[in-house]
């Protein structure tokens, strides 16, 4: 082989790395694609539905402890995967039918990229004086509530294009939030 076909092939191999880690089927890398070229500002909004290019009713959201039991309990599904996600990591679970449809999970690691925190539906009427807050007893939400408020701020000690996007729904229990 001479050099000159030998260096299409090496780029080849160098970019599947790149394809394989930007999977488009990934849902967080979608979100913050979007949000990257349509949120120039400080905040804006983001329809997760129009995000995803699969059908879905509810799209549940689980902290890094969520044991395949509460998972199984939250979604009416029974549920199998063994073992945790990554510490600080949530897990969406995207069901149609009575069936997960899609599951991935989401977090900042530290690696200097963008990253996304989706937060959770509130049930309003589930104010606690003793605790001074709201129990997340609704941990999913309907696609066509999945309207989230985006709060964009800079990541410390990142480069300019680093951000974390923050989601907030803007529906809870059927009633628009005001923040």
């Amino acid at each position: 082989m001479s050099p000159r076909s030998i260096t299409p092939i090496l780029l080849i191999i160098s970019l599947i790395p790149v394809f394989i880690s930007c999977s488009p089927k990934k849902i967080e890398t979608k979100i913050i694609r979007t949000l990257e070229r349509n949120c120039p500002g400080d905040t804006c909004t983001v329809n997760l539905g129009e995000l995803t290019d699969f059908e879905w009713e509810k799209m549940y959201l689980f902290d890094d402890w969520a044991s395949p039991e509460k998972i199984a309990a939250a979604t009416g599904i029974e549920y199998k995967k063994a073992g945790q996600f990554p510490n600080g990591y949530r897990k969406m679970i995207f069901v149609n039918a009575k069936k997960i449809v899609h599951e991935e999970e989401f977090g900042d690691n530290g690696n200097g990229k963008s990253s996304i925190i989706i937060g959770y539906p509130i049930d309003l009427s589930t104010y606690s004086e003793t605790t001074r807050g709201y129990s997340n007893t609704n941990s999913f939400i309907t696609r066509d509530q999945a309207i989230y408020r985006v709060k964009k701020s800079k990541k410390m000690n990142s480069s300019n294009s680093c951000y974390k996007y923050e989601l907030i729904p803007q529906v809870n229990s059927g009633k628009i939030l005001v923040y």
